[in-house]
């Protein structure tokens, strides 16, 4: 793993431990790389390794079928289904019935899908959502556990 692309990672994690609100634009985001000297391949890579380390750590958990219950299915209302593609949704909907993200995680980022600009969600889009949505749950529970009396490093 290039030393630049970890850079962009740890980048990606601190613009979300700044970031007041739960609502970010990706556009900012990428912008905010660039300016930070992050080359279009470099930010790509970074991006890909967040999704392999949040989505797929979720994806190789394997539940037996006899004690998995099955989820609860989010039905999009008609705003919200002309913005996500069906194919968007049912990128959301395989996470969920994975055990990758759970209903709370489902409804952040269905907001987040709505609050972008444009037309309608693909699914690539819904999936850089997830890792993000996912990576940025990991770094305020990592926030936590290091801020916490019980830890090691105090």
């Amino acid at each position: 793993m290039d030393t630049r692309v970890l850079d962009a990672v740890g980048f990606i994690g601190q613009y979300f431990a700044d970031v007041e609100d739960e609502s970010f634009e990706q556009d900012d985001l990428n912008d905010a790389l660039v300016d930070q000297g992050f080359s279009s391949t470099e930010i790509k890579e970074a991006f890909r390794w967040i999704e392999e380390k949040t989505l797929a750590e979720g994806l190789s958990r394997k539940r037996s079928l006899e004690t998995q219950l099955s989820p609860s299915l989010r039905v999009l209302s008609r705003i919200e289904a002309m913005k996500i593609t069906p194919e968007a949704h049912g990128v959301i909907i395989g996470l969920h019935t994975r055990g990758v993200i759970d209903q709370l995680t489902v409804e952040e980022i269905i907001e987040r899908a709505m609050a972008l600009s444009g037309p309608e969600v693909s699914p690539r889009s819904i999936r850089r959502i997830a890792a993000l949505t996912v990576f940025a749950r990991m770094q305020a529970e990592w926030r936590e556990w290091l801020q916490s009396s019980t830890t090691v490093l105090q």
